[in-house]
C-alpha cells in the first residue's frame, strides 16, 4: 500500500469514526431525554394533598389499623399490614429493615406523601382524610427526616424563625446537648450549613426540630444518627423529658431506645 492510499484510507476511517462518535451521541442524548420525561411524568403523577377541614387542637393519639402503602398500583409495601397505637404523652420506636418504608409511613401520616393507602388511620379517633394536615403539620408536629436537601444559608438564617419564640435555651437537658464542649450552637451560627460536618449538621437540624416547642408531637428520623457519643447519653435523657409531656415518635436502629421507649416493628 503505497503512502497516498494509506493517506486516504486513514482520512475515510477518520470521518467513519467521526461518524460513528455522532451517531452515540444522539443515542446517549435519547436516552437522557427518556429519563429525564420519566422524572417529569412521575413528578406530575403524585397526586395533590386532599386536605380535610377538620382541625385538631393537640394530638391524644395515633390509631393504625390493617395500614399498608402502594407505591405502586397493586404492589403493597409491607409485607405485613401495619397496627399499632401511639398515645401521647410517650416515646415510641419505629424499627424495621432499611428500605422497608418506615419514613414514607410517616410522610404519609402527616400528609407529606399522599400514596394509595389501605387500611385506617385515626388521629384523635378522627379519619386522617378529614382532617387538615397542612394545619397538622403547622401547629402540631415538628419533623427531622433524613433526606431533606440543605438549603444554601447560615446556620443562624436556617434556625431564625423557630428560634425567636423559643424558651428551650432555659431547659438544663436542652443546654446540655447544644451548649456544650464538644458542640456549641453559638459558635457555628455564622457558618454555612454545607460547611458543617456531619455532626454538627444533625445536630442543628435537631435544634431546629426541639425549637419549635408549642407542638405536641416531634417524628424524628435516626435522631442519634453521627452525633457525637459523648453527647449521645445527654440527647437520649433530652428525648425521655420531652416524653413526658409530648407524642414522640422516632425511626432507629439503635439499640440504646430501646430501653426507654416502646418498639413498632415495621416489615
Amino acid at each position: 500500500m503505497t503512502v497516498g492510499s494509506f493517506s486516504i484510507l486513514f482520512q475515510y476511517f477518520n470521518q467513519l469514526l467521526g461518524e460513528v462518535d455522532e451517531i452515540f451521541s444522539v443515542l446517549f442524548g435519547l436516552e437522557s431525554f427518556r429519563v429525564a420525561k420519566m422524572r417529569i411524568n412521575k413528578l406530575l403523577s403524585i397526586k395533590n394533598e386532599v386536605d380535610g377541614k377538620k382541625i385538631i387542637s393537640r394530638i391524644e393519639s395515633i390509631y393504625v389499623h390493617d395500614f399498608d402503602i402502594s407505591l405502586h398500583r397493586n404492589s403493597p409495601l409491607f409485607v405485613k399490614k401495619l397496627n399499632c397505637t401511639f398515645s401521647s404523652p410517650g416515646l415510641y420506636i419505629i424499627k424495621g429493615k432499611n428500605g422497608i418504608g418506615k419514613s414514607t409511613f410517616l410522610r404519609t401520616l402527616i400528609g407529606l406523601y399522599t400514596p394509595i393507602k389501605e387500611g385506617e388511620v385515626l388521629i384523635n379517633n378522627e379519619n386522617i382524610d378529614l382532617i387538615n394536615k397542612k394545619k397538622l403539620r403547622e401547629n402540631n408536629i415538628s419533623c427531622l427526616f433524613q433526606d431533606v436537601p440543605l438549603p444554601s444559608c447560615t446556620v443562624a438564617e436556617y434556625i431564625r424563625d423557630k428560634h425567636t419564640n423559643s424558651n428551650s435555651d432555659q431547659n438544663e437537658a436542652f443546654k446540655k446537648v447544644f451548649y456544650s464542649s464538644q458542640f456549641n450552637i453559638k459558635r457555628i451560627l455564622d457558618r454555612k450549613m454545607d460547611e458543617l460536618s456531619t455532626g454538627e449538621l444533625q445536630l442543628v437540624k435537631l435544634y431546629s426540630a426541639f425549637l419549635k416547642e408549642k407542638v405536641d408531637c416531634y417524628l424524628l428520623d435516626e435522631p442519634l444518627a453521627n452525633i457525637y457519643p459523648e453527647l449521645q447519653y445527654d440527647t437520649l435523657n433530652l428525648l425521655k423529658q420531652m416524653a413526658q409531656t409530648k407524642l414522640v415518635i422516632i425511626i432507629s436502629h439503635d439499640l440504646q431506645f430501646e430501653k426507654i421507649g416502646k418498639t413498632i416493628k415495621v416489615g
